[in-house]
């Protein structure tokens, strides 16, 4: 607790983990990314953002979004991100 106002601090603790499939992929395949966010921390996230930009030869085909998350694709910055209200505590979204 804050001496000074005697409010309780906020522990939310984010960590993320990126992963593929196929790997190695050869030019031209398919390949999957899955992003796996954790809530580490004893408290609720709250508005939580996950940017993904992707590497300037990958060709975005889609995204699948979590339950709970809204994800849009910038095709000008190809960049995906992804956004919730909030992730509790000891959960992961994928």
């Amino acid at each position: 607790i804050h001496a000074e106002d005697g409010h309780a601090a906020v522990s939310a603790d984010l960590s993320i983990n990126k992963s593929d499939s196929k790997d190695p992929v050869k030019p031209g395949s398919k390949l999957l990314y899955t992003l796996t966010v954790n809530n580490l921390g004893s408290d609720l996230a709250e508005s939580v953002i996950v940017t993904d930009k992707l590497d300037v030869n990958t060709t975005y085909l889609s995204v699948s979004a979590p339950r709970g998350w809204k994800c849009s694709y910038a095709e000008n910055s190809g960049t995906v991100t992804c956004t919730s209200d909030r992730l509790v505590s000891g959960s992961s979204a994928i």
